[in-house]
């Protein structure tokens, strides 16, 4: 199986799991849900966790107070976004926990943009997207440096775009005037994060006035005469250039 298709499965299973407990009403509560869980049946732990989420929302939604039972939920969603074999489960786990309010789980996406698999990872950057916290704007913007899926990349420029500051303005400013091919399809989400984060309205077709924009916002750390600055390259390059 391609690996294209295989991505497009695995979103579709963990987005599809959820619309179907959505369907059906999520009956049952968090201590019924949690016990079903710890049974260990894979694909009752990935309902559960689907579940879990919901039952949470919901409470919060309603405004009502986490009972210990609830933060017994919380616990198990953080045990199966760190701890589960299966990547389908983490990234669902991910998904769930990032669509609540309550739990402070940044530190946790954070370190999932690191997770072994994509499909986490994905889901790590749209939960931070979702939830905009100062903490993660370096570390997303270093994930751009890697190597990365391009459904990863895009949605870790999304991220940057919400979380804002000056690291995050850099990324994406570096992002698009990259003339690679790593940025090709996604050039108008790091445009439109660019443009959002410095209040620039310079045309999308300019790269000139954005590059002089970086390079005034950004000065190289090497001396002058060093060579410019390449939008794009690694902070490891830069270093390398001006040790040439």
């Amino acid at each position: 199986m391609s690996l294209p298709l295989l991505g497009t499965l695995l979103t579709s299973l963990v987005t599809g799991l959820a619309a179907g407990a959505v369907a059906a009403g999520c009956a049952g509560n968090v201590n019924d849900t949690l016990a079903e869980a710890k049974r260990g049946d894979p694909e009752g732990v990935k309902q559960a966790v689907v579940d879990l989420g919901l039952l949470l929302r919901q409470k919060e939604a309603a405004d009502r107070p986490y009972d210990r039972a609830d933060e017994a939920a919380v616990e198990y969603l953080r045990e199966a976004a760190e701890k589960s074999v299966e990547a389908v489960t983490r990234a669902i786990a991910v998904q769930s926990l990032g669509q609540l309010r309550r739990p402070d789980w940044i530190d946790l996406a954070i370190g999932k943009l690191d997770d072994r698999s994509w499909i986490v990872q994905k889901e790590a950057a749209e939960a931070l997207g979702r939830r905009p916290d100062p903490r993660a704007s370096g570390p997303l913007a270093r994930k751009l440096e890697g190597e990365l899926r391009a459904e990863v990349r895009l949605e870790v420029l999304k991220a940057l775009t919400q979380t804002g500051g000056e690291e995050a303005l850099k990324a994406l400013l570096s992002a698009f005037l990259d003339a690679s091919a790593r940025y090709r399809n996604m050039k108008l989400a790091a445009f439109d994060g660019a443009r959002q984060l410095s209040g620039k309205d310079f045309p999308f077709e300019d790269a000139k006035r954005w590059r002089g924009y970086y390079e005034e916002r950004f000065p190289a750390p090497h001396a002058a005469g060093d060579g410019e600055p390449k939008a794009g390259a690694s902070r490891q390059d830069e270093e390398k250039e001006g040790k040439e």
